[in-house]
């Protein structure tokens, strides 16, 4: 017998009934980024929401190789074979997006459907990349540089959320 992986990411399993849903969030947000969805969500899905790697309650490995798509594809089905289940649905928001993507190219035969919303990665051409690796590179500099400080004026931090509905902004800024 095999032993399975044990998840390491953060993980709540909501409803009772049908497929389970995959919601994989963006950069600087949590399992938050669902709250408005999961009553909807859980008359025909029972919605897996996780937290990325130093993100909410998941930990923050000091390993460059844990934040690796490869790692996550294997958070991802470790997360799936802990529930039991031979497919299930997947979404994912922004750079969960692009996530999930990878991960139904990688597992198609345990997915049923894939959806996906505001994710410039997921789909980014060549030009893009060459444009916004090295703006990627001097942020993670400057996050290593200035620590959490770093972050407070970035413009994916939800204390500067304009348009967040008051009850998911609060629980999104005490994740952060």
């Amino acid at each position: 017998m095999t032993a399975m992986p044990i998840p390491h990411l953060y993980h709540e399993v909501h409803g009772d009934r049908g497929p389970f849903l995959l919601l994989v969030h963006g950069m600087l947000s949590s399992r938050a980024q669902w709250m408005l969805n999961i009553e909807a969500l859980c008359e025909f899905s029972r919605p897996v929401v996780v937290e990325l790697f130093g993100h909410g309650r998941s930990p923050t490995p000091d390993e460059p190789e844990a934040y690796s798509p490869e790692q996550y594809m294997a958070e991802f089905e470790a997360i799936r074979r802990s529930l039991d289940a031979e497919r299930w649905l997947i979404c994912g928001q922004s750079l969960g997006a692009a996530l999930t993507l990878r991960y139904s190219l990688d597992y198609s035969g345990h997915v049923i459907a894939q959806a996906f919303t505001n994710s410039n990665s997921a789909l980014a051409d060549e030009a893009w990349r060459e444009r916004v690796v090295p703006l990627m590179t001097a942020q993670a500099r400057h996050l290593r540089q200035f620590g959490r400080k770093a972050l407070e004026g970035h413009p994916l931090n939800p204390a500067r959320g304009k348009r967040l509905p008051a009850a998911v902004r609060a629980v999104l800024v005490a994740d952060y």
